[in-house]
């Protein structure tokens, strides 16, 4: 992080620098909170840190710590990264396999047709962004993208786990059968 003032994010409450600069379309944060995470990003890029696993959750935990407004973008990313968390701490799935399962609930216009904005809960016990950027190796690194991925997984799942389970059930079903 830079030596910027520093302000809480207020989307996910991070401490972030508060700074002026761009941020994402539709999953809404604080400039500093998307500095912050396009610094984790090239991070875990690295050859010494990059595992697809632990990737597949990073991008899951921010997504899902800034879901926007209910508007039909924000609505899909939110349903498909909870799902994807799902996959990884219900279903115990590899990070790959959860890949597939999303690229099918986005590929499946029945499915994403039927999906509803789900009121965010509240993110003040989950862990944040800035807290994965502490991480002094690759072994830490792992383990706090993993706490932050179930933080929020926790987070969500209090009150929307029939709903997202129910998206996430024929999905799995089809690749139960594929093999």
């Amino acid at each position: 992080m830079t030596d910027a003032a520093l302000a809480r994010c207020f989307s996910c409450g991070a401490l972030v620098p508060d700074i002026v600069g761009p941020t994402h379309e539709y999953m809404l944060s604080s400039p500093g909170c998307w500095q912050c995470y396009g610094e984790l990003l090239a991070m875990e890029y690295e050859p010494s840190f990059y595992n697809p696993n632990i990737h597949r959750i990073t991008v899951d935990s921010y997504a899902v710590s800034h879901p926007g407004t209910p508007e039909r973008r924000a609505i899909q990313s939110v349903n498909v990264h909870l799902v994807s968390l799902y996959c990884v701490f219900e279903q115990r799935l590899p990070g790959k396999q959860a890949t597939k399962i999303i690229k099918a609930l986005v590929d499946d216009s029945e499915i994403t047709k039927r999906l509803s904005w789900l009121a965010p809960p509240d993110f003040s016990e989950a862990m944040v962004v800035t807290d994965v950027l502490r991480a002094g190796n690759r072994e830490d690194h792992e383990r706090l993208v993993t706490a932050w991925g179930q933080s929020l997984w926790n987070a969500w799942k209090e009150r929307h786990l029939p709903t997202i389970e129910s998206t996430a059930a024929p999905l799995l079903r089809a690749l139960h059968r594929s093999g």
